[in-house]
């Protein structure tokens, strides 16, 4: 029997170390000392990502600094100009972790800490109902979000049988539920900030019912597709917060308020880098099927071959690399080579001097200078322009030195 028993106390060691190292790698990343420290590297990388701003626009100071794992940090961001005027900038760069990489830590430190914290107060037929509830609000949250993409989108109105004069009526309805819910909180709580505070709302509430009615009042059919938006939004929140009430009883609440900024950490995390900023520009009349992305700029060459339009772009990143190295950009899909011989990230325009470097084109009667790069706390938009070199695809001699500018961004060059 002695033996047995020491061979079942064997057997079991390595799972209680197995458990144990567990138990401690979770409460390393729940630790709080852990949440600080990212927090202080979140302030750190907002504090010179806004100093950035001076001379870089948002979607570069996002790419740069808030979606990048490792961000290069440049220590010329920390003297922006506006403050300390400097010709030459500073090279040097300071590895640091960008945005992405503290984001998913925060996220993981916030779901070690509340899974180590949370427990669950249900079991049998109670837990059952609560993940069902979870399940069903997890479905219509889906659905809600899924008929965002539809054809009416945000635009979507209530059903004909309610109506946005039904709509508003329930909100009326809403207001008197909740003024009378108030003023039995106020009656019945002893804490005083809680009776303050109940009373606050009661007053409130009773008032804007009041005005409504009284004096006929209703909200505009646009304020009431946000209404109906937000309310759709809020029927999935209490399905899910009946859902966490059942199975973690008082924390129900928390849970569910944690669970939904997991879900914005999330979000961000996974389509962060993916939001664009599109302009659109229509004419009374006129129809287009193009969006202008505020944030790049691109070289196009357009060659029509009978009734269609062949359109090539080079991406401005790559004219910038260009005039970096000094280098030929040559792609089967151009019609002609290219050098780069200056490239202008912020410009104006002006007569033609004695260093004009066009040689043909729009640049022999307006020459491009360059002007302080505009960064995203200024209202004015950097406009870009650059004297690039063209040559024949076959016998590489010079076609000339043009001037390409989204100042001419409508004319032949």
């Amino acid at each position: 029997m002695a033996t047995a028993s020491n061979s079942t106390f064997a057997q079991d060691a390595p799972a209680k170390d197995a458990t144990a190292i567990g138990s401690g790698i979770l409460s390393a990343l729940a630790s709080l000392k852990l949440t600080v420290a990212l927090f202080a590297l979140s302030l750190v990388i907002v504090f010179v990502g806004t100093l950035a701003q001076d001379e870089m626009n948002m979607n570069e100071v996002k790419q740069r600094y808030f979606t990048s794992w490792i961000a290069m940090m440049h220590v010329d961001d920390f003297f922006p100009q506006a403050f300390f005027p400097h010709e030459k900038p500073l090279r040097l760069r300071i590895p640091f972790p960008g945005g992405a990489l503290i984001g998913l830590m925060l996220m993981v430190n916030l779901v070690a800490a509340k899974a180590t914290r949370f427990r669950v107060h249900a079991g049998g037929a109670r837990l059952a109902a609560g993940v069902c509830l979870m399940l069903l609000g997890t479905l219509v949250a889906g659905l809600i979000v899924s008929t965002g993409h539809s054809a009416d989108g945000l635009q979507g109105n209530p059903p004909e049988s309610l109506g946005y004069g039904g709509l508003w009526r329930c909100v009326q309805l809403a207001m008197g539920v909740g003024a009378f819910a108030t003023a039995l909180l106020a009656v019945s709580a002893k804490h005083r900030l809680v009776k303050i505070t109940a009373v606050l709302l009661t007053v409130i509430l009773s008032g804007l019912l009041f005005y409504t009615v009284a004096y006929d009042y209703r909200i505009g059919d646009p304020g009431l597709r946000i209404v109906w938006q937000l309310s759709k939004g809020l029927g999935a929140g209490l399905i899910l917060l009946a859902g966490c009430l059942l199975i973690f009883a008082k924390q129900g609440g928390n849970v569910l308020i944690h669970i939904g900024v997991a879900l914005l950490m999330f979000g961000q995390f996974v389509f962060g880098d993916r939001q664009l900023e599109q302009r659109l520009s229509l004419v009374e009349g006129q129809s287009s099927n193009a969006l202008i992305n505020l944030d790049e700029v691109e070289l196009t060459f357009i060659e029509t071959v009978g009734d269609e339009d062949i359109v090539t772009a080079v991406p401005g990143s790559r004219l910038r690399q260009a005039a970096i190295d000094q280098t030929k950009i040559s792609d089967p899909s151009l019609p002609v080579d290219l050098k780069v011989v200056k490239f202008l990230e912020n410009s104006r325009l002006q007569r033609p001097a004695a260093d004009n470097l066009a040689t043909k084109g729009n640049g022999l009667e307006v020459q491009a200078s360059e002007t302080r790069k505009s960064g995203g706390t200024e209202s004015t938009i950097n406009v870009v322009s650059a004297y690039v070199e063209l040559f024949d695809k076959e016998s590489q001699d010079s076609l000339g030195t043009h001037l390409v500018s989204q100042w001419l961004s409508d004319n032949a060059a």
